[in-house]
Parts: C-alpha cells; structure tokens; sequence
C-alpha cells in the first residue's frame, strides 16, 4: 500500500527481499553486538512478509503488525514535519512544563474505566493543557506574550500495572523529545526588540509519539500528542530532519531506562525515530493488542546511507548510534 514517506534512523527494519533480510540480521549484529538467531519459523516469505514462529504469516503492510524480532522489542518515536510555536521555552523551562502538562493531561483524574488510558475525549480526563505567556513577535518592532500553546492528548495508554513506572518514564520522554528539538539553533531564531535584549524564539513539531513495543506482543505504552498555538504558525521554522539525530542519540542514549522498567536487557531494546506525516499519527489501537500501523503510513524499506556495513554513527544519514 502507497502512502507518504518516512526518513527514519535507523537500520533495523529493512524488510522487503532476501537480501533486506540477511541485511537485517547483519544489521542487529552491528547495532546490537549480539549474535541474532532466527528460527525457522521466523524466515522471509516471498512476498517480503516474514513467518512469526507460529506458521501464520505477516507481510509489512498496513492494519498488519510488524515481525517480532526475536525478543527484541521496537521503541518508535515518530515527529511530525508541521510546526509549531513555543517562544522563549527551551532547555530544562520547556521540559519541565511538558513534563508537568502531560502528567495534568494523561492521568485520568476521576474512576479512571481504564487505568493508564486517556484522551482528549474521555469524561474523566482533560482535553487540554496550556502552556501561557509564550512569547512572539507582534511585527518586527514589538513582542508580546499573551499568546497559549495547548497540548492535546490524541492517545494515552501505559501498562503501568505490569510495568511500575513506565507511564512517568513515557512522559518523561516525550518532554525530553521536545526539549531536543527547542534547544536545536536550526529551530530558533533572534529577534532584536526596542528596550529588550536579543529574544530567542523556538518552533518545534506539533506532532509527537512515542509507542512500544511496536513489532509483536501487547503494547506497554502509546502516547500521541499534539501542541498547537492559538496564532498562526510561520513556515519553514522547524526542521525535522536536522533535528532527528539529536532526538535519535536522546533516545538511545535512555535505552538502560527502559530496560530497567520493562524488565528486559538494554541491548534487546531498539529506539527507531524518524520524521514522518499525518498519516503516521492515526491508529487504531485497542488496550493490550499488538500494534497495527494507521492506513496510509509506509516506512522506507531501507533509510538511506544506513547499510548493515555500517561502522559508527553517521550524524550525515543519522545511523543509529552504537551503543
């Protein structure tokens, strides 16, 4: 099935051929440094799908889970390419007031039905959060800051039964994600105020989720959510793609804090971040189910200048970095 393309970080997931396949397995040596074993059962299918153990067979489309890679488990985080605005929030201001919005936003506050799960439309969580007195520029002579930028909650679950501190450690990511992305100078820009000194203004994505595992198994934890600013954003403020490496080396980087919290060895835990559209956002998704990718949203089979020959990490191609 066609749909938008993704820039992606990482390796890891060339499906597609024979020669994908063997890529991949060479692949997870390199990044991992384990020595991968693949059952039988486990094999490519002609038609670039891949047989999961069980005979039953699952080809790389949408609606259809992506394999399991051996007790591996795949953290995506996608980015969206719009922006938006957050002003003068950067460094630790900015991740501290995601952090503490997202906790407002993403915890059911009266008889949860669900534990761990909230959106924007459930009775008994908020639809939004603000983050007020974000500053702009009111022409190119004067800033004000009566403007808001809400976060909104498209999708919320964590299994923070089965998981002790998994939901915290969601939140605490996806504040770091966007505070990668405001400390980045190709999305910021000074402005020079009368009476003021220099004003640093910062744009990052309006999009962001995080979700895993994303490649076989129940899901331990989504969370999908969207700032948006009540004026109008200007083009070409927010570069994803330059900013992925830096949010791709965060993530993996955070790997050992995962493994703490999912109980698992942090080198069976793979982060793939990538840039990617609309449709990417949209899923489906229903509480302890494996996960099942949105209509409409196709990752590259294989990213570009990411090969399985891969000796370091390549900020040019943004290559996973080793651990």
């Amino acid at each position: 099935m066609n749909g938008p393309a993704t820039v992606t970080s990482n390796p890891q997931l060339g499906w597609g051929t024979d020669k994908n396949y063997a890529d991949l397995l060479a692949g997870l040596v390199n990044k991992t440094g384990d020595d991968v074993t693949w059952t039988e059962g486990s094999s490519s299918t002609s038609d670039g799908g891949f047989m999961n153990g069980t005979g039953f067979e699952t080809a790389n489309v949408a609606n259809t889970p992506l394999p399991n890679m051996d007790g591996r488990y795949a953290i995506d985080v996608r980015i969206g390419r719009l922006p938006t605005h957050v002003g003068t929030f950067r460094g630790k201001r900015l991740y501290n007031r995601i952090y503490n919005m997202l906790k407002d936003c993403c915890i059911a506050k009266h008889d949860p039905s669900i534990p761990g799960y909230c959106e924007k439309t459930r009775p008994e969580c908020k639809k939004q959060c603000d983050l007020e007195n974000v500053v702009y520029s009111n022409g190119h002579t004067t800033y004000r800051s009566d403007s808001v930028t809400s976060l909104y909650v498209h999708y919320s679950y964590f299994n923070d039964q089965f998981y002790p501190g998994i939901q915290d450690l969601g939140f605490q990511m996806v504040a770091k994600i966007y505070q990668a992305m405001a400390d980045s100078d190709e999305n910021c820009f000074y402005w020079d105020f009368p009476g003021t000194r220099r004003t640093y203004i910062c744009y990052v994505a309006s999009r962001v989720e995080i979700a895993f595992a994303t490649n076989g198994g129940p899901i331990a934890g989504v969370l999908n959510v969207e700032l948006i600013w009540n004026k109008k954003t200007m083009p070409n403020t927010w570069n994803c793609e330059k900013t992925q490496a830096s949010i791709d080396g965060m993530m993996w980087g955070n790997r050992y804090r995962f493994a703490e919290v999912m109980r698992w060895p942090k080198d069976k835990i793979l982060p793939f971040t990538f840039c990617t559209d609309p449709p990417c956002f949209q899923q489906r998704l229903k509480i302890e189910e494996p996960w099942y990718e949105g209509k409409g949203c196709k990752r590259l089979d294989w990213p570009n200048g990411c090969g399985p020959n891969s000796e370091s990490y390549n900020p040019g191609y943004n290559c996973p970095p080793v651990a």
